[in-house]
């Protein structure tokens, strides 16, 4: 049985740290499916500044089981992320992406992209690879690598102190712009009362908010004007299972949907369990440790000056 509930289950920093096996099933309308695995990694780095947690985030061992014959795009793909990965990324109070570090990731995309383009030849290789240098070097959309990935934006979404409404929006249509979601909260209550069980169960679920046209994501120079205009809407539900006692992510599994004029056109389902079988140590962040290190030594500086000025 599932209520709706506000929730008083705090953000502890810790509770996300692991390695996760991630699994992604594709399944397009008259197209077979497809799948992707991969382990995702959120180790955990300490605090910034007492406000904010530390994380470095990585994919990694990415495994293809497809049943079609091209898999050029998602080899390009993995390559870049190699690339890409480890990104730190600074959370607060609520478990929310505030800031992410970017001139290592410049750097260290300018020394491999001349790489990737003697490797990658074709127009479909030049859209993605341009594609990922555009948001390399935009701060902006750097954010955006992590809110446009189904796993980590719903690992980091979670709706720590919330109220049973919220909106939220979901990366599901490659290169394009996320939908907006009016989502609610719901609290398994069998998973709480249930004296033998470890686990507890929170349920995210919405439908869009807004009204979307398929030409925006889909659009080609062979639709007419009724195939553009056609209504694009989508939906989902997620299941988050989390530790009773320490309430630690256990799994994430989610089902989204997208239709056209209410007839399904495009799924995905993503499963995510944490693999406790693989330990990770806490992690280090050397460069952040030593901005707050100088930003300690300017404001202990300014209160000294303070103090010495209304002494006078």
């Amino acid at each position: 049985m599932v209520t709706t509930r506000i929730l008083k289950i705090p953000f502890h920093p810790k509770a996300i740290h692991g390695i996760y096996g991630v699994n992604y099933y594709f399944h397009k309308k008259d197209a077979l499916p497809q799948r992707l695995q991969f382990e995702a990694t959120v180790e955990y780095c300490g605090q910034y500044m007492d406000e904010y947690s530390i994380y470095h985030i990585s994919k990694k061992e990415y495994v293809v089981n497809r049943n079609e014959t091209d898999e050029y795009l998602y080899d390009i793909a993995k390559k870049c992320a190699d690339i890409i990965y480890p990104i730190t990324v600074l959370l607060d109070r609520n478990g929310h992406p505030v800031f992410i570090r970017t001139d290592d990731i410049v750097e260290r995309w300018s020394e491999k992209r001349h790489e990737l383009d003697r490797y990658y030849k074709g127009d479909t290789a030049e859209y993605y690879l341009s594609k990922v240098e555009e948001a390399v070097n935009d701060p902006v959309k750097m954010m955006q690598l992590i809110s446009n990935d189904l796993f980590f934006s719903q690992l980091f979404t979670f709706q720590y102190y919330n109220t049973v409404k919220f909106e939220n929006d979901i990366m599901l249509i490659p290169f394009s712009i996320p939908l907006r979601f009016s989502s609610i909260q719901e609290m398994d209550i069998d998973s709480f009362s249930d004296s033998e069980s470890d686990t507890i169960h929170i349920i995210h679920k919405g439908s869009t908010k807004n009204q979307y046209k398929n030409g925006d994501f889909y659009g080609s120079s062979e639709m007419n004007a009724s195939q553009y205009n056609a209504i694009l809407s989508a939906k989902y539900r997620i299941r988050y299972s989390l530790g009773k006692e320490r309430h630690d992510f256990e799994a994430i599994e989610g089902d989204f949907v997208v239709s056209k004029e209410e007839e399904d056109v495009n799924s995905i389902k993503m499963e995510a369990y944490k693999l406790d079988e693989k330990v990770l140590e806490y992690g280090f962040d050397k460069e952040l440790e030593k901005r707050e290190r100088e930003q300690k030594r300017i404001y202990n500086s300014l209160m000294n000056k303070l103090k010495r000025y209304f002494k006078t």
